[in-house]
């Protein structure tokens, strides 16, 4: 049965993996190409399923890692721009979070990149939750070699 990793995130720690039944705080999604449905396993049995366990031990831990900044970011101390709007500096990237209409907006920016956010949020901290958001796949799409 060849299993393909596409994705992790976190979940609770009363979730099981669909192998082995153990408790899992992560989960790992492996897609069947053979009868096209996903399982839900956990590190060891991603590994062992896609006969690689280094890169399900890697992935997890870059998971763990956003986890962590997730949770920094919100207890981050922002600046006062200016224009009166919140910033950081991270990276080398720019991240402002604004009032926009009826709630909040934010933008993420360096050199020649520039995202804003695709919604407006209710609060300051929902908008900042979705800035990280931006920020992180920013960053991830900067590692990743061009084509």
């Amino acid at each position: 049965m060849p299993l393909i990793s596409t994705q992790g995130h976190r979940v609770s720690v009363s979730d099981a993996c669909e192998i082995c039944g153990t408790s899992i705080r992560y989960v790992h999604y492996l897609d069947n190409e053979e009868h096209l449905s996903n399982v839900a396993v956990g590190c060891i049995c991603a590994g062992h399923l896609e006969n690689n366990i280094e890169a399900a031990k890697d992935r997890e831990k870059t998971l763990q890692n956003k986890a962590r900044r997730r949770v920094s970011w919100m207890r981050r101390t922002w600046k006062i721009s200016r224009q009166e709007n919140e910033y950081l500096k991270v990276d080398g990237y720019i991240i402002v979070v604004f009032p926009r209409l009826n709630g909040w907006s934010g933008v993420v920016t360096k050199d020649d990149f520039k995202r804003f956010l695709d919604r407006n949020y209710a609060t300051c901290e929902e908008a900042k939750a979705a800035l990280f958001d931006l920020f992180w796949a920013a960053r991830e799409n900067e590692k990743e070699p061009p084509i």
